[in-house]
């Protein structure tokens, strides 16, 4: 068991591991955001569109359509009503994330190239953000129009925050500078100056004392942007060549979180800087991560040969601390007082709906990739060894017969099944009996 730096005993490590994968984009994904009330996922893609996806049940609630080119970046206002997207089209756009039909509320114009960063600031009355024009513009929310341009970087701008109150922006760019402004468009330090490598993500972390920085020769940097003090440095990922969006986790312990090249996720312990765990799944580079504001649970998207949008939770340790409470009060109700599963059925009843495909429920080693590859690899040596058309047809007709099952019956059902039982869910608890009244 690991101690803190005061002595304290600390509770080991729980890892995440994966919950759902999310399909709905038929392009790359580019950026994934929980809103700040944590009711809502958002990930936008080269397909030119933004997705809503509930964050409790992980479903499709609505797509914003409107781009004429693909998304680059996401921002949520801080009452989670509205969410800014940065497009390829050289606009922003502000949308109501509560309009059943997915209204945009006002088009952002002024930028002459590809809107490549944004970010509403806490009071959600302005938005800044970053293009490959080179500039940095503050727009206000309720006009729509740009009140300031700001020249101070020489290639494209690659990201662009607000810290906690407001008062100050950090941006970065391919330039390999990252700069801090006030809201007027003075800039009151230059972080780094490096021509090279480029940097390509910033952002302020929660308490505003400190910018996480990342550039393109694998690292990550924690640096106190107010003494100019590199305080911690992140390897161990791969990044390159993409503006790879990384965060901050803190709802269970301080983590940094990042995408990699790899197609990775990676976490880190922010004061340790070891890397403790690597999250596997995705089949491209994972371009985005965001972390729920209040659960465990991280959501990491990726390119195009991927297109999907993967969510990580940390699930109830058997160890646990006396005394403390569990983090979901609905899982809390299958565990006895030691944090051991004490109704088996019930937990995994509760867990299975978290599910669209049997698939998902499976270890890697039981895919249907795997059942054709063995079942051809059967046929195959049957007739190798056996060199008998009759034998070699029985196994034929008995690998058809299990496809059949395994790959075609078992999983139709399973849906079936997964879709039938939600229509039972209310207010996140299954009537499973049909003992509520319909009013």
């Amino acid at each position: 068991m690991a101690s803190s730096g005061s002595g304290q005993q600390l509770p080991p490590y729980n890892p995440y591991r994966h919950l759902k994968t999310l399909r709905g984009h038929e392009s790359a994904v580019s950026c994934v955001k929980f809103s700040n009330d944590g009711n809502l996922l958002a990930s936008a893609s080269l397909d030119k569109t933004v997705i809503l996806w509930s964050s409790s049940t992980l479903t499709l609630l609505r797509r914003l359509v409107g781009h004429s080119e693909g998304i680059s970046d996401l921002s949520w206002s801080s009452d989670s009503h509205y969410i800014c997207s940065a497009s390829d089209d050289r606009t922003l756009r502000i949308w109501d994330a509560r309009s059943p039909t997915g209204e945009c509320v006002k088009t952002l114009r002024g930028h002459s190239d590809v809107v490549f960063c944004a970010n509403f600031n806490p009071q959600s009355n302005l938005i800044v953000s970053g293009s490959f024009d080179e500039t940095i513009r503050i727009w206000e929310v309720k006009t729509g129009k740009c009140l300031k341009v700001i020249r101070g970087h020489t290639l494209p701008v690659t990201s662009v925050s607000f810290n906690r109150d407001g008062s100050l922006i950090v941006s970065a760019s391919h330039d390999g500078s990252c700069k801090i402004w006030d809201t007027e468009g003075t800039c009151l330090k230059t972080v780094i100056d490096d021509k090279a490598p480029a940097v390509s993500f910033t952002k302020f972390s929660p308490n505003g004392k400190f910018i996480l920085i990342a550039t393109l020769d694998n690292t990550l940097r924690l640096c106190n942007y107010s003494i100019g003090k590199f305080l911690k440095v992140y390897t161990g990922h791969l990044n390159k060549v993409y503006c790879i969006t990384s965060t901050f986790s803190v709802t269970n312990g301080k983590y940094i979180v990042s995408g990699s090249e790899d197609h990775c996720v990676y976490l880190w312990d922010l004061q340790a800087k070891t890397m403790i765990q690597k999250l596997e799944g995705h089949t491209d580079t994972v371009i985005s991560v965001s972390c729920h504001p209040s659960e465990n649970k991280i959501a990491s998207g990726a390119l195009q040969n991927d297109r999907t949008v993967r969510i990580w939770r940390r699930f109830r340790s058997k160890n646990v601390v006396f005394g403390s409470k569990s983090v979901d009060p609905k899982e809390s109700q299958f565990f006895d007082e030691d944090g051991a599963v004490d109704d088996m059925d019930g937990y995994m009843n509760y867990l299975s709906l978290e599910y669209d495909s049997v698939w998902d429920t499976k270890p890697s080693w039981c895919q249907p990739w795997t059942i054709t590859l063995t079942g051809v690899l059967v046929i195959a040596f049957s007739w190798l060894i056996l060199h008998s058309v009759l034998a070699t047809g029985v196994v034929v007709f008995l690998i058809g017969l299990w496809w059949y099952i395994f790959l075609y019956s078992y999983p139709k059902a399973y849906a079936d099944m997964i879709a039938e039982r939600r229509k039972r869910v209310s207010n996140g608890v299954e009537d499973t009996f049909g003992l509520r009244e319909t009013r």
